[in-house]
């Protein structure tokens, strides 16, 4: 397994963290506030992934980093272990998970071999909204009215 130096994973976790945390701050903020956004809160709670997570770095498998027991301390994930000054991911976790990654690895092969439907224009939004009395983020409105949609 190659190890990575605390210096270059360092790097490699900010940078990742410097691409995400623009779409993370706002989230939170707005959480915080109390507030909702129809695009931002649909893409956070539809697909089961917290800022926390979106904000987690990882280097890949087969290699580990370099660390100290605080910064192992401060995952507190029992996906990693820490082992001889190293931080790298758990052998029983991925026996665990070895079933989900194969299907999740046969998903993506398979959809990455077959041609992108984009036939759907947005109706799937508006299937959504359908014959809905109560408008779910009133603040923004529907760009159609219900007969819009209806004749639609």
């Amino acid at each position: 397994m190659e190890l990575l130096s605390a210096d270059t994973w360092h790097l490699l976790r900010d940078k990742h963290r410097s691409i995400v945390d623009p779409w993370i701050a706002p989230r939170l903020e707005r959480r915080a506030r109390q507030e909702k956004h129809p695009v931002d809160d649909f893409l956070f709670e539809y697909y089961p992934i917290s800022p926390k997570k979106l904000r987690n770095w990882h280097p890949g498998f087969g290699l580990a980093l370099e660390a100290t027991a605080e910064e192992f301390d401060e995952l507190a994930d029992r996906r990693y272990v820490f082992l001889d000054d190293a931080i790298s991911i758990s052998e029983s976790w991925l026996s665990e998970s070895q079933d989900s990654f194969l299907k999740t690895r046969d998903f993506l092969a398979l959809t990455h071999s077959r041609p992108a439907r984009s036939g759907c224009f947005g109706l799937h939004e508006w299937a959504m909204v359908l014959g809905q009395d109560e408008i779910r983020h009133e603040a923004w409105p529907l760009r159609l009215s219900q007969e819009q949609i209806r004749a639609t």
